[in-house]
């Protein structure tokens, strides 16, 4: 019972930990490119390229990368808390279907806290 209420309070303070990590004034998430294919699966590919940046050297928080395709009911979203200042990373979004016709609008959104920027694209041949 003893183990049971410190591994509650543990995880209730790496919440809390994590929040606050997401109002760091100090943290950005820039997106320096964005390209789109399609695997051979016809299915879309989305490449997010990002760079972090935290005004005290640390982690900048939870973050999540998100592509919504037009013809596709869902959108895709992926959310980590993996970066630290002057860390890059490609995150990569895949449509569940591969009906998604060439052209269709593709919305690329990156959130950090409550900054939340984006890209247009359009699906490829």
């Amino acid at each position: 019972m003893r183990a049971a209420t410190s591994l509650a309070i543990a995880s209730s303070l790496a919440a809390a930990l994590s929040l606050g990590a997401c109002d760091d004034t100090g943290a950005s998430l820039k997106i320096t490119g964005a390209r789109v294919h399609r695997a051979e699966d016809a299915r879309v590919v989305v490449e997010i390229d990002l760079v972090a940046s935290e005004s005290l050297g640390g982690n900048i928080g939870w973050y999540c990368a998100r592509a919504t395709f037009a013809g596709q009911a869902e959108p895709v979203e992926q959310c980590a808390a993996d970066l630290e200042d002057g860390d890059t990373k490609t995150v990569r979004l895949v449509s569940t279907s591969d009906r998604i016709f060439d052209g269709a609008a593709i919305s690329v959104r990156v959130r950090l806290g409550n900054v939340d920027v984006g890209r247009s694209l359009a699906a490829p041949r």
